[in-house]
């Protein structure tokens, strides 16, 4: 079924990007040549004669080659060995890397760990820790030179020095053969929340665990050669178990409002893992490069709100509708740390103007009733 689906090429065209993820038993056989062949093995496989149900490392590389797509990424979450595949590397530098990269077919994968080693499976909100890692290396930890986008080598450099570090496996990371040193590539998007009351976090375990991740991560990094002074390089597993070195060249230089924007969206990151003193950082470094960015202004002031800071929350807030009059959640984080403040007069007209523009966020009613009747029993509860 596997090849049947992605091997069709009314389903699969040459433009398209495939990733394929798989997360389940993995399983390594000792043929009487002595060489050691991978499976996957599916739920409804036996483990004790799963070669015959389960699918072999040559059957993937098959269903890989047939795959019409240029580019291709298999990330496996399970650990096995007998891989059969060739080099690590990237694309390598190059000026014009996306286009370049475009004219390459690649078949990349990543998987969790070699034979004899188990997936740890205590990652937070239930995933195990290869799975919940990739994850936030997709949510950019892994734009290791900071260009906007992820490759292949990049999330391998950051997902296998990071699991290895917290976790007795060894993520390995190649190209299958008929790859042609083509990259898969994520583009990220550019994070637009205001922070506010709403705003989603990680609990304090998952927070530190992420913290972990990127401590292992930047303890692996070497750097670059000569003249690639920002050049980001790391040792890992290649898919054979051997060791290979990763490059991933340093990010061309962009206009201060994208330098702007992607130090805003470390920002955001960093306070959803509770790390304030970086987040601060980040927004202040977005605000550097931006003066006149509201949405970092807002989230700056947030950072100082959560740390109890209420006057210099209140500064920016006011900074952020300076620069933009309509953003309606600086409105109820200006009223919100006037609160704080215990300036019960600016928080109430902070909070009207609020009301009036957004009226139907959840607070609202809670706060039209303190507007109505200003006391101690209607007083809003701070988020």
């Amino acid at each position: 079924m596997l090849n049947d689906k992605l091997a069709d090429g009314k389903k699969v065209r040459r433009d398209d990007r495939v990733v394929v993820f798989y997360a389940g038993h993995g399983g390594t056989r000792k043929l009487t040549s002595g060489r050691d062949v991978g499976y996957l093995i599916p739920v409804d496989a036996s483990l004790a004669d799963f070669a015959s149900d389960a699918i072999s490392m040559p059957q993937l590389q098959e269903v890989a080659e047939a795959i019409s797509a240029k580019h291709v990424l298999f990330m496996v979450d399970a650990c096995y060995s007998g891989l059969g595949l060739t080099r690590g590397g990237g694309a390598g530098s190059s000026a014009n890397f996306l286009a370049d990269n475009a004219r390459r077919l690649g078949r990349q994968m990543l998987t969790a760990g070699g034979a004899d080693q188990q997936v740890a499976d205590d990652g937070p909100s239930g995933h195990s820790v290869f799975t919940w890692t990739l994850l936030q290396a997709l949510n950019g930890k892994a734009d290791l030179n900071g260009d906007g986008v992820i490759t292949g080598t990049e999330l391998a450099a950051y997902v296998a020095p990071s699991v290895a570090a917290i976790a007795r496996q060894t993520p390995a990371f190649g190209s299958l053969p008929g790859s042609e040193g083509g990259e898969f590539v994520f583009e990220l998007p550019a994070d637009r929340e205001a922070l506010s009351g709403d705003s989603p976090q990680l609990d304090a375990d998952a927070s530190k665990l992420n913290k972990r991740l990127d401590d292992a991560k930047t303890a692996a990094l070497q750097p670059g050669g000569k003249g690639a002074a920002k050049d980001v390089q790391v040792v890992i597993k290649n898919l054979e178990g051997g060791d290979t070195k990763l490059s991933t060249p340093a990010a061309a230089p962009v206009a201060p409002r994208v330098a702007a924007q992607r130090a805003n969206d470390r920002g955001l990151a960093l306070f959803r893992e509770r790390r304030y003193d970086e987040a601060e950082a980040a927004f202040t470094e977005a605000l550097k490069l931006q003066p006149v960015f509201a949405l970092a202004a807002n989230n700056l002031g947030f950072v100082y709100f959560k740390r109890g800071k209420p006057a210099e929350a209140a500064r920016w807030f006011e900074r952020a509708i300076e620069m933009d009059g309509s953003r309606a959640l600086a409105y109820l984080n200006l009223g919100d740390a006037q609160l704080q403040a215990g300036d019960d007069a600016k928080a109430l007209k902070a909070y009207a103007t609020f009301v009036g523009l957004a009226p139907k966020h959840a607070r609202v009613a809670e706060l039209q009733g303190w507007i109505a009747a200003p006391d101690a029993a209607h007083r809003p509860k701070l988020p």
